[in-house]
């Protein structure tokens, strides 16, 4: 039988190797070093206690296992809640605090009852009779007596009252540090009064003795998930105006409460959710019976179905005659979501490595650390409504460059090295494209003068009709000395409830003047010359696509975009002819391409006709 030591350990000498953060779990993985005694004949056995493990252990997490080159087998493991006298040292400061605390409140009753036995005394002297009686006569007689007496009552006073303030200082600063200690809330209390202890049990071979002076021991891994973790993902953008670039930084915000501090250890950030399911539910049988007085009652005197009986359909019914009348739905709905894929490859999850060690305490504060930062290809362009507002806000379509999967959460946007807003950032994979606005641009202004207005009436037989001719005109002007911008502008048409009240667009005509949105992925340059030219984004069939003779009036494409890379994704549709949207109906969409200084003026001309004698309602 081989003879058995026992040793004891507590976690905050054991080496804290590795944390992996999960969504709201941290795995932890610690190596604790076991001397060893040598002994050349027989086999020996270590039981080996690692005490003081949190109270938000996960116990069924707990691994324990020999680190590599080890050679010895491990027997037994075991993880049982520490008693009393077990518990380690981790808390020693909060019970030597709870300690003083409850000294100083002693300290305070014995001031208390110093201070009222004063007061009773004043008291009595006070209140004596002044029957000529020997006490009474003294008292009352003694003036340096009555003098002496005041003087150590004033000065009694003082100094408990100072001595009591003094006190109840003290006391709200170990208060304070009691509270931090214990993490505030009960629930961290509890933890903080319950620990887990491992034990395991380890079977060496002989051990020769050494001459050297190096002692001899040998390293066991320790693996366990604590709760009350969590990690976020948080995105700083800057993007720069002048050089037209876009750098990302990619932080994490991680907080932790398990009750010990994590001190310059290396960290791993992960999606993945250790707590799920590893495999799908499975179906039960459904089983449905028909009720003959329910289907009389619901089936009307003609023989039909109530209205009502058919509000009271099955659920699960009509949405399994949805699914059926639509299987691309149903297609799309079950699919699981796509793979996430980051530097560290994984079928569903990605893992982060940060590049430095991390300190976190468990305090509970969110801590920012970072995950990397990176340029990002961007192509910027600018959107405005100037029928809303004449500001030119700056846009960035930007493609996810680094081998990081930019995960959903907040974005700080900032440009030219101001701050702008704050964004929502979804799910972006590597390679993936995104969109996000960086506030208002004022390089490139934009004029909106009110609309020119025109009015008539003609006369006919049975009534008179009055037209009103309105053209709105808009000028963009890019003001940048060293860059084109790419502007998309966006006005409308009013819309008529009534067949009285017509809107037609006069110019330009509005048979030219094709369906069509500014679509991100489209890129398509048309040339100049003196017919119409059709913007043929790819989605527009090619019948849209054919080039038509305007008689006098040219409206041509001007300019075009320069070419090269760096030239945003979009229809270049030129100031004249604009396409039209239904976001909303009645849209009218231009995207202009203004080199450095340039000018371009777009003009729209619509009429409207309605019934002479009537009010037109809607129009400013």
């Amino acid at each position: 039988m081989p003879s058995t030591h026992t040793t004891s350990v507590a976690l905050h000498d054991t080496n804290l190797d590795r944390v992996t953060v999960y969504q709201d779990q941290a795995l932890l993985v610690r190596h604790v070093r076991v001397p060893l005694l040598p002994n050349e004949e027989d086999s020996q056995r270590y039981r080996v206690k690692v005490q003081g493990l949190p109270g938000v252990l996960q116990v069924d997490s707990v691994r324990m296992e020999l680190a590599p080159g080890v050679s010895a087998t491990l027997v037994d493991i075991a993880t049982r809640l520490s008693s009393p006298d077990e518990s380690t040292s981790s808390h020693e400061e909060a019970l030597a605090l709870r300690k003083r605390v409850d000294k100083l409140h002693w300290e305070q009753t014995q001031l208390q009852n110093e201070l009222e036995l004063v007061e009773k005394f004043a008291s009595s002297v006070s209140l004596c009779p002044t029957a000529a009686t020997s006490s009474t006569h003294l008292v009352s007689n003694n003036v340096q007596a009555i003098q002496d007496f005041t003087e150590y009552y004033r000065t009694s006073c003082h100094r408990i009252g100072e001595k009591s303030r003094e006190l109840d200082e003290e006391i709200s600063t170990l208060q304070e540090q009691l509270d931090r200690t214990l993490n505030i809330s009960s629930e961290q209390c509890q933890n903080a009064l319950r620990q887990y202890q491992v034990e395991a049990v380890v079977e060496c071979p002989p051990i020769p003795a050494t001459t050297e002076s190096t002692p001899l021991d040998m390293t066991l891994v320790l693996s366990y998930i604590v709760s009350q973790v969590s990690w976020e993902a948080l995105y700083d953008l800057r993007a720069f105006t002048d050089t037209r670039s876009l750098d990302i930084t990619y932080l994490a915000e991680v907080s932790q409460k398990t009750g010990e501090t994590w001190d310059n250890v290396t960290m791993e950030l992960s999606t993945a959710l250790p707590h799920q399911g590893s495999s799908p539910p499975t179906l039960n049988e459904w089983h449905i019976a028909s009720n003959n007085t329910q289907a009389r009652a619901a089936t009307s005197s003609f023989g039909g179905v109530n209205r009502s009986a058919r509000r009271s359909a099955a659920p699960g019914l009509m949405s399994m005659m949805a699914v059926s009348a639509s299987p691309a739905v149903a297609t799309s709905m079950s699919q699981p979501p796509a793979p996430i894929t980051t530097s560290q490859m994984g079928l569903t999850s990605a893992t982060f490595v940060l590049p430095s060690p991390v300190t976190l305490p468990s305090d509970g504060d969110k801590h920012r650390v970072t995950i990397g930062h990176f340029r990002a290809e961007a192509s910027f362009k600018h959107f405005t409504v100037p029928k809303l507002s004449t500001k030119v806000f700056l846009q960035a379509r930007i493609k996810n460059t680094s081998t990081y999967v930019l995960l959903p959460g907040l974005a700080r946007v900032f440009c030219d090295r101001s701050f702008v807003t704050t964004t929502s950032l979804n799910h972006v994979s590597p390679t993936e494209y995104f969109t996000c606005f960086f506030g208002a641009d004022p390089s490139v202004r934009v004029t909106y003068p009110p609309g020119i207005k025109e009015k008539s009436t003609s006369k006919g037989f049975m009534s008179s009709q009055a037209t009103l001719q309105v053209t709105q005109t808009v000028e963009v002007h890019n003001t940048k000395h060293n860059a084109t911008a790419y502007v998309v502008v966006q006005d409308q048409l009013p819309l008529s409830s009534e067949d009285r009240c017509t809107v037609k667009l006069i110019e330009p005509r509005a048979d030219l003047v094709k369906e069509g949105e500014i679509d991100p992925e489209d890129i398509t340059t048309l040339p100049s010359d003196d017919s119409v030219s059709i913007p043929t984004p790819r989605r527009l069939s090619e019948g849209l696509a054919k080039r038509q003779t305007t008689g006098s009036s040219p409206a041509s494409v001007t300019p075009t975009p320069p070419s090269h890379q760096d030239a945003p994704p979009m229809v270049v549709t030129g100031p004249r002819l604009p396409l039209a949207s239904r976001k909303p109906r009645g849209g009218l969409v231009w995207s202009l391409c203004l080199a450095p200084g340039d000018k371009q003026t777009i003009q729209f001309k619509y009429e409207v006709k309605h019934p002479a004698n009537e009010v037109l309602v809607g129009f400013p």
